[in-house]
Parts: structure tokens; C-alpha cells; sequence
């Protein structure tokens, strides 16, 4: 558990420092001044200034933030709320873009570490035999090691029913070694037209000793399959998002419970599986972050939009009614997200089965 914990922090860490950095870039490009550069939540763990920003790692690890300079006075013109319109809509995309092309990023890396591509070798062992079949009828019992058929050796590259399939309502010879050692040939006719779950033979098989085959995509062949992957993980989660919101799906938050445990079932899958698992955060936050809600950059995205159209800034009064009511519904979503992890772990669900 500790070491899903790690992992996940780990995780989430690199997600928010880019996507902070990029809103950091971005306003640093655009000479608006960022008093502290932030991952984490206070209390700080570590902090050191560089010029005029303070750079900081705190111990609540559940976000950053880039703390701008905000004048009251409306006399620096490099304090976030005197800039253009058009000045803090990019600051505030920045951060999304930041996190989308990240995703893409470590897909690339994904594909090009070494990681399981298939299996190779092996033996077919069989598991179950269904009475009255032409397995039971030729002698087959479970445990027995199918080596070969019709001279055919064979694993997980060379299938059993690949090498009967020519031969169906024929006498088959079957070599098989059984559970005392002994090798013995069986006579079997395998059905054409099997009832139906049962398959020619009435066998249920399994593979052991085989060996799984590791590699990855050579770099070149690796840009192109990035982009294509990861665009289809753009495209499943805006559709999986669609139908929750259009009511096809039910809702449901994954609190940190949840993400805790999905890193791990992700983690005990391997490096490059922890990756793309990864990419899906990018994902999330990319595209959650940009929903229209006051507290998201998405809400300040509408903000500047807004103020754009309007060529003037909005009220104060506005803008802090705007700022509390997005605090309220993120405040409310966490809640939601830690009560559904709670729920689960009650009840013994996992995200992940």
C-alpha cells in the first residue's frame, strides 16, 4: 500500500508540475508577474526564491498553484488582474495544453521502454472435460499436457484447434503426456457442430511455462502510433464523458481511495501499463480542468472571454460571487469523490476488480 501511495503522489506530482508550468511559461512569456511557483498545498516542505518568484514543494499533495501578483490599486501592470483579456484567457489555457501534450509524451515513452508485447511457447494443459464428449470418449482428463496434434507440436504459437480444424468429424491423433509422466497417443474425432460454449473437442485448456515476450516500438514507428493512441484515448474519454452527461451513464467520481488503488493494479502491471495509465490522468485533467466552473481554468477561461466581449472587467462583486460558488461545487465534488471511496471500501468494491 505504501508503495501505491508513493507512486501516486509521484504521479500526480509530475502531472501538476507541468501543468502548472505551463501556466508559469506562459505568463512568464507574457511578462505578467508570478509571485510563487507552487506544488503541493501549504504547509511548505521546501521553498526557495529565484528573482521575483518564490518556488516552493508542500506537503499536501492534491494540486499546485501559481500565485500571481494581484494590485488592488490597479497601478502594476504586471499584476495579473490588469492584464488584457486576451493575456490571462492564454495563461489560463496554458495549463491544459501543458497536460494534453504531456499526455502524448509519455505514450511515446510508453511504446519505446521495453514492455510484455505477447507470449511465446508453452504448454496446453487441459482443465476441464465435459462428460460425453469426444475428449472424454478418447481418455482425456484434466492435468493431461497436450504435446501435439496430428504431428503438430503443440503451444501458445500453434494452436490445438488450428491443427484439427482440417480434420473435423476425422480421427485425429492426439499426443499427450499425462499426470504420472507417461506419454500416450489418443484417438479423437473432434464435431463440426459442437453445442454451443462446448468447442469440437468439450475441453477447457489453460497455457503454462510459457514465456512472455518483451520489446518495443522503435522510435521512429513510435511517433506516429503515439499520436494515433493517444488520440483514441482523447476520443473514448470525451465519449465516455458525453454519455454521463447526457445521462447514458451514471456519474461517479474516483476520490484519492480509488486512484490510490488503480495506480497499483497499474503499477503491478508494469512500467509501460503505470504509463499509459499515467497519460489517462493527462487526459482527465486536460480536459476536466476546462470545463466551464468558476474554481477550474475552464471557469476563468469564460471569465476572460466574457470581459473580452464586454471590453470592460467584470464587477468585483461579480467576479468574488463567481470565485465562492466555483469553491462551493469543487468543495461538494470532493466530498462526493472521498464518500464514494468510503462507500467503497465499506461495501468491499474496488474501482478495479
Amino acid at each position: 500500500m505504501i508503495a501505491n501511495i508513493l507512486t501516486c503522489v509521484i504521479i500526480l506530482g509530475i502531472i501538476v508540475f507541468f501543468h502548472e508550468l505551463g501556466h508559469f511559461s506562459v505568463a512568464k512569456a507574457l511578462n505578467v508577474r508570478v509571485d510563487e511557483f507552487g506544488i503541493g498545498y501549504p504547509p511548505k516542505i521546501i521553498s526557495t526564491t529565484k528573482g521575483e518568484t518564490t518556488y516552493s514543494l508542500n506537503w499536501i499533495p492534491l494540486g499546485g498553484f501559481n500565485r500571481f501578483n494581484i494590485d488592488e490599486t490597479g497601478t502594476d501592470a504586471r499584476a495579473l488582474n490588469n492584464q488584457k483579456p486576451w493575456k490571462r484567457l492564454l495563461i489560463a489555457l496554458a495549463g491544459s495544453v501543458a497536460t494534453a501534450i504531456l499526455a502524448y509524451v509519455i505514450v511515446f515513452i510508453a511504446l519505446i521502454v521495453p514492455h510484455d508485447i505477447g507470449i511465446s511457447g508453452g504448454k496446453m494443459q487441459v482443465s476441464a472435460v465435459v462428460d460425453g464428449t469426444p475428449a472424454a470418449a478418447a481418455g482425456l482428463v484434466p492435468g493431461d499436457i497436450i504435446l501435439s496434434a496430428n504431428g503438430i507440436e503443440i503451444s501458445y504459437d500453434s494452436r490445438l484447434e488450428d491443427a484439427i480444424a482440417g480434420r473435423l468429424d476425422q480421427e485425429n491423433t492426439i499426443t499427450v503426456k499425462k499426470n504420472d509422466g507417461t506419454i500416450v497417443d489418443l484417438t479423437v474425432i473432434p464435431r463440426s457442430n459442437p453445442p454451443e460454449g462446448q468447442g469440437a473437442l468439450g475441453i477447457m485448456v489453460q497455457f503454462i511455462d510459457y514465456e512472455i515476450v518483451k520489446g518495443s516500438v522503435p522510435l521512429l514507428e513510435a511517433i506516429p502510433q503515439s499520436i494515433t493512441t493517444t488520440n483514441s484515448f482523447y476520443t473514448l474519454f470525451i465519449g465516455a464523458f458525453a454519455k454521463v452527461f447526457s445521462g447514458e451513464e451514471p456519474f461517479d467520481v474516483a476520490g484519492p481511495i480509488s486512484i490510490v488503488q488503480v495506480t497499483g493494479a497499474y503499477l503491478d502491471m508494469g512500467f509501460s501499463t503505470l504509463l499509459l495509465f499515467m497519460a489517462l490522468l493527462c487526459i482527465n485533467l486536460a480536459v476536466l480542468n476546462l470545463l466551464p466552473i468558476p474554481g477550474l481554468d475552464g471557469g476563468q477561461v469564460i471569465i476572460s472571454i466574457i470581459e473580452w466581449v464586454r471590453g470592460k472587467p467584470l464587477p468585483d462583486t461579480a467576479t468574488r460571487v463567481i470565485n465562492m460558488i466555483g469553491f462551493l461545487c469543487l468543495a461538494a465534488l470532493m466530498i462526493f469523490a472521498i464518500s464514494s471511496d468510503i462507500g467503497r471500501l465499506i461495501s468491499g468494491v474496488r474501482i478495479i476488480p
